[in-house]
């Protein structure tokens, strides 16, 4: 197993998202790891949804706006991801897993 697939394996314990999302997420683990915060867990959702998103036939997804614009209770949303991020980066970390 390559360091990419251990993240995404660690990853999906935590959290259950589709293919997309957890290659996004995992990225986070990667390049932020428990300093990953909600807006740029938004912001791997929104560039995820961006490509999957059927505008043509939906129009623009409601949470498409930039992340500091959304209601509070959207942002909190996200908070689970986040979580999920940081406990993936410490188990990673616990097990002497470095990037």
């Amino acid at each position: 197993m390559n360091y990419i697939e251990e993240v995404k394996t660690e990853l999906s314990k935590h959290i259950k998202v589709g293919k997309g999302l957890t290659n996004y997420y995992s990225l986070l683990v990667l390049l932020l790891g428990e300093e990953t915060t909600l807006a740029d867990v938004h912001d791997a959702w929104a560039v995820n949804i961006n490509e999957s998103w059927d505008r043509e036939n939906l129009g623009e997804h409601r949470s498409m706006i930039p992340f500091d614009q959304l209601r509070p209770e959207v942002q909190a949303l996200d908070q689970k991801f986040v979580d999920a991020i940081h406990k993936t980066a410490r188990e990673l970390k616990k097990r002497g897993i470095k990037w």
